[in-house]
C-alpha cells in the first residue's frame, strides 16, 4: 500500500510566483511543487486553509492551520507537509509544536528562498526533503527540511531560528540541527543538547484539548540608545512582556531612560509580567548586567530561542488559567 501524505498549503514564497518584477501569491504555483518533485507518484492529498505571505501572518492563522492538521490527524496519513513562506516560519513552527507535541506522525515544515519559477529556488528540493524524511524514518515530531548549499537539513520546530537577511540561510540553535539525509538515509546529529531518535517516540502528554495564543504580549528588542520613556500604555496594556536581550544575555542597566532593568522594574509594578530571553543557564556566568536585570524580578526564559519563547508565551497565556507553570515544562525540546 502507498504512503499517504497530505500537504497543507499557506502561501509564502513557496506559493508565488515573479509577475512584472513583483513576487506575488499565485494559484498555480503550490500545485507546481508537488508536479515538480520526483515523488510525484504518490497519492498526494491536499488542503488549503491559508493562501497568505507569511509576513502577513497573525496568531489567528495559527489556529487555523492548526485546526487543518488536526483534521489531517484524524485520516490516518503517514506524514504531514505543511508549506510556509521564510519570514515568519520559526515562530509558527513553534506554535504548530506546542500545539502537537504529542503527534504519532512527523509533520514537517516546507519554504523556498525563491518562488519555485527561479532557478535558484531550494522549494522542490526542501520538499523532496521533507517526503524523503516522512518516508524514511516515520519519525514522530514536528521538523523544518531545508537544503543549504547541498546539506540536506532536519531542523527540529523549535529550534530553527529566523533566516538571516539578504541570503536567507535557516540554522538551529547551537548551530545543531537534528540531523541530516543523505541518500534518502536520516543521520542523527548527535551533538549534545539533540534529542535522540528514541526519544522523539516517547508518548508525551497532552497538556488541553482547547489550544489558543494569547495577542496581549509584547516583545521588546534591545538596540543601543533606546529610549524607554517612549513606552506607556494609553490604552491595552500587555499582559506580560518578553524583553529581548543580546547574545551574551544582556541589555543596557546604566541611565535611567536607557536602563532596561529599570523599565522592567516599572512594569513590574504596574502589575504586567516581565521575561527576559535568550539567556543561559543561570547556573552559568553571567555578566553583571545579566545579574542586574535578574534581580529586577524579571523571568528568565533560558536556554531556548528568542522565537520559541515569544509563541511559548503567547501560547501559555492564552491556554492555561495559570501560564507560569507550563513555561517550566519542555513542551517540545524548545528548552537545550
Amino acid at each position: 500500500m502507498e504512503p499517504r501524505i497530505c500537504v497543507i498549503f499557506t502561501g509564502g514564497t513557496i506559493g508565488s510566483k515573479v509577475n512584472q518584477d513583483i513576487i506575488d501569491l499565485n494559484a498555480t504555483a503550490s500545485y507546481t511543487l508537488i508536479e515538480s518533485s520526483k515523488y510525484n507518484y504518490l497519492p498526494f492529498e491536499t488542503m488549503n486553509p491559508l493562501y497568505i505571505l507569511s509576513e502577513n501572518i497573525i496568531i489567528s492563522d495559527w489556529m487555523t492551520i492548526g485546526e487543518s492538521i488536526n483534521e489531517a490527524m484524524c485520516k490516518n496519513y503517514d506524514g504531514i507537509v505543511v508549506t510556509h513562506g521564510t519570514d515568519t516560519l520559526p515562530y509558527t513552527a513553534a506554535a504548530i509544536s506546542y500545539m502537537f507535541r504529542h503527534t504519532q506522525i512527523p509533520i514537517v515544515f516546507v519554504s523556498s528562498q525563491f518562488p519555485l519559477d527561479n532557478p535558484l529556488s531550494n522549494g522542490i528540493e526542501n520538499f523532496d526533503l521533507a517526503i524523503s524524511f516522512i518516508l524514511n524514518t516515520k519519525l514522530p515530531g514536528i521538523f523544518v527540511s531545508w537544503c543549504d548549499d547541498g546539506v540536506k537539513c532536519i531542523h527540529l520546530a523549535t529550534r530553527i531560528t529566523e533566516a538571516t537577511p539578504f541570503d536567507c540561510k535557516f540554522n538551529s540553535i547551537l548551530n545543531t540541527p537534528f540531523g541530516f539525509m543523505d541518500n534518502d538515509k536520516f543521520i542523527w546529529n548527535d551533538k549534545p543538547h539533540n534529542p535522540t531518535q528514541n526519544d522523539m517516540h516517547i508518548i508525551k502528554d497532552h497538556f488541553t484539548e482547547s489550544f489558543c495564543f494569547s495577542n496581549d504580549i509584547m516583545l521588546i528588542k534591545p538596540y543601543p540608545g533606546i529610549n524607554y520613556e517612549m513606552f506607556g500604555w494609553t490604552g491595552r496594556k500587555p499582559k506580560a512582556i518578553l524583553h529581548a536581550l543580546y547574545h551574551s544575555g544582556t541589555a543596557c542597566t546604566r541611565e535611567h531612560a536607557n536602563s532596561a532593568a529599570d523599565f522592567l522594574v516599572k512594569c513590574i509594578k504596574e502589575g504586567i509580567d516581565c521575561y527576559i530571553a535568550p539567556i543561559p543557564s543561570t547556573n552559568e556566568d553571567l555578566y553583571s548586567s545579566s545579574n542586574i536585570l535578574l534581580k529586577t524580578g524579571a523571568i528568565p526564559m533560558t536556554n531556548m530561542s528568542l522565537e520559541a519563547a515569544l509563541v511559548k508565551l503567547f501560547f501559555a497565556y492564552g491556554s492555561f488559567p495559570c501560564p507560569k507553570e507550563i513555561l517550566d515544562i519542555n513542551i517540545f525540546y524548545e528548552n537545550f
